[in-house]
């Protein structure tokens, strides 16, 4: 949920807030109109309270010394940003479902539609519905894990976080040798039609890490304990 009519100095509520300018005069009309320019590739600039680093440093760690330096610009894509409810007044209030890619900053989207609006803005608050292939409707609630037997018996397997990548099925020999931090060179009869990263599987079908194809050379980015 976007604040429009406030600032803060981390763009949502955990910094400094302060009153931006006055929102009574926004629609919905005119917050949708205003979120088009945020959809497709845009760029961002990292807020200081975030783990982007500089010179080997953490920007939160300069915010919290006092000190504030230059970023770049970064470029992220947002796929689609759909206001859902708006709520008007002076501090008016714009939920917004967003879908993006990796990298994409709603601290930083918040105070950009703000500014884009005249009033400022920051997030309100957050709640993350999608990662990948998992979703709300495979979590459970805290109650539910509380009442479990055993607190493994609420554990997806590790290759439904990485559904979307392709898969690569391995002989022993090769998962032998990546489990070591190896690269292995895959032969023309399981080389799969894909390059970039991907899912790796043991002759078991068990996942046992991820890796980065390029041009028959496999290379293992992580791997899981055997």
């Amino acid at each position: 949920m976007v604040r429009l009519g406030e600032r803060s100095d981390t763009c949502d509520t955990e910094g400094v807030v302060v009153t931006g300018a006055d929102a009574s005069d926004l629609s919905a009309e005119r917050v949708r109109a205003a979120l088009t320019r945020f959809t497709g590739e845009i760029d961002q600039v990292p807020p200081m309270h975030s783990a982007v680093r500089h010179e080997g440093r953490h920007l939160y760690e300069l915010a919290r010394a006092g000190e504030e330096v230059v970023r770049e610009p970064r470029r992220v894509t947002i796929y689609s940003a759909e206001l859902v409810d708006f709520r008007p007044g002076a501090i008016a209030e714009a939920e917004i479902v967003v879908v993006s890619g990796k990298g994409a900053y709603m601290r930083v989207l918040a105070a950009d539609l703000g500014d884009a609006l005249g009033t400022g803005g920051l997030l309100g608050w957050l709640s993350r519905t999608s990662y990948g292939t998992l979703g709300l409707s495979s979590s459970i609630t805290l109650d539910e894990f509380e009442a479990l037997d055993h607190p493994w018996l609420a554990l997806l397997p590790p290759d439904v976080a990485v559904a979307h990548l392709p898969l690569v099925n391995l002989g022993p020999a090769q998962v032998q040798q990546l489990r070591r931090g190896q690269s292995v060179w895959l032969p023309r009869s399981i080389l799969p039609d894909i390059a970039g990263e991907c899912r790796m599987h043991d002759p078991t079908g068990e996942m046992i890490g991820i890796g980065e194809l390029n041009g028959g050379l496999l290379r293992p980015t992580k791997v899981l304990a055997g």
